[in-house]
């Protein structure tokens, strides 16, 4: 019999795939794990590794968080919910695509009446 490998080497390889949740989150050993709010839904691979869990989307590195060992700990990632507004209770992105440099376009308020059908708005 041959002595295992060192338990650096091991890490490497173990590998296990976990869902991301609605709020960005993996569950790992008990504990829950922040993740960007995009990867949602998602599938990823994790691993402890070095007291570190890594947590991957195909190759890319999506967070490395500090290994927690407490069961029921919740640990965000910094950023996780950037770019997200709530409208009633829920997370939703903001219309970053839409902005020109901050500008709003100016419209005459006939154009808001028309909308609703000519109500008028004393």
């Amino acid at each position: 019999m041959h002595d295992l490998p060192p338990q650096e080497t091991l890490d490497k390889y173990r590998w296990e795939t976990r869902s991301i949740t609605r709020d960005g989150m993996v569950s790992f050993d008990g504990v829950r794990y922040g993740v960007p709010w995009q990867y949602s839904g998602k599938e990823v691979r994790v691993r402890l590794c070095a007291g570190y869990l890594e947590i991957c989307y195909g190759e890319v590195l999506l967070a490395k968080h500090k290994a927690q060992y407490r069961s029921g700990n919740v640990v965000f990632l910094q950023g996780q919910y950037s770019g997200l507004a709530e409208r009633n209770g829920v997370p939703v992105p903001f219309p970053c695509a839409n902005k020109r440099n901050g500008a709003v376009e100016v419209r005459k308020l006939s154009v808001y009446d028309q909308l609703l059908g000519g109500v008028s708005h004393g």
